[in-house]
């Protein structure tokens, strides 16, 4: 893998969707016609670290996933996907001002998650103060974070056999 910039990770979750209907209007300025699929519930099932690739997929940076579609938050698609990518959340701000490098190497994905994405900053922030572990990120920021480290990044068995990535 060659190396990525602060600016190219994103965080997001991975959704199951479980009711798909077909929409019977056409709205032009969303670029939705009759016909289309909406997404109307689904499940969370996990956080996913990655970076884009392609046409609007999601290449998991910590497990030899399958590249998932990132959905818009209207969760319209134009034909029914297994499972995709919503919430999109990029990290460049967070990186950086958590003292992370300009450049990362694959390896670092999994200090990123552990550090970052952990699920307990707020509470680490409350617990010690500012400390050189617990980033200096505005509350709201860090409230993100927690939220996406809360769900866990572990693939799903509904997504089949994933593997972890080594570096």
């Amino acid at each position: 893998m060659k190396y990525l910039s602060q600016n190219g990770i994103y965080v997001g979750k991975v959704i199951q969707p479980l009711n798909v209907v077909e929409y019977q209007h056409d709205f032009p300025e969303y670029n939705v016609v009759a016909g289309d699929k909406q997404i109307v519930r689904y499940k969370v099932l996990r956080s996913m670290l990655y970076r884009k690739i392609g046409q609007g997929l999601a290449n998991d940076l910590l497990y030899e996933s399958p590249n998932y579609s990132i959905l818009s938050n209207d969760l319209f698609i134009e034909e029914r996907v297994p499972f995709g990518v919503i919430d999109e959340y990029p990290l460049e701000w967070s990186l950086y001002f958590s003292g992370f490098a300009d450049k990362f190497r694959g390896k670092d994905m999994w200090a990123i998650r552990k550090r970052l994405l952990n699920g307990e900053l707020l509470k680490r922030k409350k617990l010690l103060g500012l400390m050189k572990r617990v980033p200096s990120l505005p509350r709201e920021e860090l409230e993100v974070l927690d939220m996406y480290g809360s769900y866990g990044f572990q693939p799903h068995a509904e997504e089949g056999r994933i593997r972890k990535i080594k570096y």
